[in-house]
């Protein structure tokens, strides 16, 4: 927005000062644009007009994601079906395990990362984000502590291996409470945790997943703790999480995803909600009207920065 049309945006004639702020805007918009970020010229659409940023994207950088979908996402010809559960006979809705919605990691790439970020994925499970971020030549490392889900994800990263300026993914059997890399080695991180106990993961004893939410709290605490320690100064850690509902009521998880970053030193840095188009609960609607509710069709998209200045623990220092 030049001079002119911000004068238009206003309803009376702006004073001085407002001139002078709106200038000083400007100018710290440039600097920070010429920081090694993008360049301005990128924030143009084809016909000269608007920011680009649909076009940069792929969205209007809203904070609600609506009505995202696995198939709206250009990685969808490459996903692969995940394994069965092997609930068959139980009457569970679904056969699979789930993942996260193709096209909310996609948004979450295009939104949060940066040419250059060497990234991890922590509980990385089935590796949709981290094959995803290869896809778009982001280059890093995903953990796990279960075989199975390091299995599906070789096959999935396999799935890519064609696509041409793809970036390095490195698959490792890990336990993500108790990372063996050194302080300060990732640009960004991103985990997508277990929901308590909404499915049942490799049964290990240090899986994060747990139907007790005192003990699953402390899981989660030494999990932020040490995406703290290996993240960047800087650097961004992104969570996507879900509500959990136990006898009816709802447990916040959000709330404990930002209690604990909170308390592994991390600052709030963005806050999304993306809609699920597909879903039991909307299959099940009919059933939540009756228990005057909503049917939850959403995950929260949480990121917080690590903050630049602040002394760094050393490994296994207590705060």
């Amino acid at each position: 927005m030049d001079l002119e049309e911000f004068k238009k945006s206003l309803l009376f004639e702006p004073t001085d000062n407002e001139i002078k702020r709106f200038l000083k805007q400007q100018y710290d918009m440039k600097k920070e644009f010429k920081g090694g970020r993008w360049e301005l010229e990128e924030y143009k659409d084809k016909t000269g007009n608007g920011d680009g940023i649909p076009e940069l994207v792929g969205y209007n950088l809203s904070s609600v994601w609506k009505d995202i979908t696995h198939n709206k996402s250009e990685f969808y010809e490459h996903s692969i079906k995940l394994p069965e559960t092997g609930k068959k006979g139980t009457g569970n809705m679904s056969l699979r395990y789930s993942r996260t919605c193709l096209q909310e990691i996609e948004r979450i790439i295009k939104t949060y990362m940066r040419k250059g970020d060497f990234f991890l994925e922590n509980c990385c499970g089935w590796s949709t984000f981290g094959t995803m971020a290869a896809y778009y030549g982001y280059s890093g490392i995903g953990i796990d502590i279960w075989d199975l889900a390091l299995k599906t994800s070789a096959k999935q990263l396999e799935e890519i291996k064609q696509v041409p300026n793809r970036g390095n993914l490195q698959l490792c059997n890990m336990n993500g409470l108790d990372l063996q890399f050194d302080n300060d080695t990732f640009n960004y991180l991103y985990c997508n945790p277990p929901f308590m106990d909404s499915e049942k993961y490799s049964g290990l004893e240090i899986d994060i997943a747990d139907k007790d939410i005192d003990s699953f709290t402390l899981k989660f605490e030494t999990l932020m703790k040490e995406n703290y320690r290996v993240l960047k100064e800087d650097g961004l850690c992104t969570i996507t999480i879900n509500d959990k509902r136990d006898k009816g009521y709802l447990i916040p998880l959000q709330m404990l995803v930002i209690n604990s970053g909170f308390k592994a030193g991390f600052k709030l840095w963005d806050f999304a909600i993306a809609e699920l188009v597909k879903g039991r609960n909307l299959i099940l609607r009919k059933r939540e009207y009756g228990l005057r509710r909503t049917a939850k069709q959403h995950e929260y998209v949480i990121t917080f920065k690590k903050p630049i200045g602040l002394k760094n623990r050393k490994r296994g220092e207590k705060k």
